[in-house]
């Protein structure tokens, strides 16, 4: 039964008129496009960010505003750690900002990389922590930076195997729990 309804779904996805296909892409990019145009351009409005830039949609203007106002963010919060509890937030601003083509390394002095070498850090938020730091290092093979005296070090090995720590013997995971 599964096969047949396995063949019957790709009967269906081939039968996909590729005019409703583009027809489906164009209106998505539209809605991004008008979201982003309502936002603020600043910190939080990473995944906007990312999909107009990745789909070549963002324009440099709108990139220069929102590289502006990060550095203006970070400046006026004074530390390269956005949040103290959820690593994930450096994590997607370093995406959205190896997207855009910038160096998380050096936003005004910032290094948005530097807490993402702290292993408790990362771990502060569960699972999530480091699936979003693999994804961030990975996104531009960005090198771990040394954590310091008195930290636990993450290493693409420490983070890999915190994730499958959390495997469940069927193979998936949860989000939480």
């Amino acid at each position: 039964f599964e096969q047949e309804e396995s063949c019957e779904e790709e009967i269906q996805l081939a039968a996909v008129d590729p005019n409703k296909l583009e027809k489906v892409y164009n209106d998505t990019e539209k809605t991004i496009a008008g979201m982003g145009a309502s936002f603020e351009w600043a910190f939080t409005s990473e995944w906007i960010v990312l999909g107009l830039a990745r789909s070549g949609k963002l324009s440099e203007a709108d990139a220069k505003k929102y590289c502006d106002r990060i550095a203006a963010y970070l400046k006026n919060k004074n530390s390269e750690k956005l949040n103290s509890n959820i690593s994930s937030d450096n994590s997607r601003l370093i995406l959205a900002l190896t997207s855009l083509g910038n160096n998380p390394t050096d936003i005004n002095g910032f290094n948005l990389i530097n807490p993402l070498a702290d292993m408790e850090y990362i771990m502060k938020q569960g699972l999530s922590g480091p699936v979003w730091a693999l994804i961030a290092l990975d996104s531009h093979n960005y090198q771990i930076p040394d954590a310091g005296n008195n930290k636990n070090q993450t290493t693409r090995k420490g983070l890999v195997s915190a994730v499958l720590s959390k495997q469940f013997k069927e193979g998936g995971w949860a989000f939480s729990g």
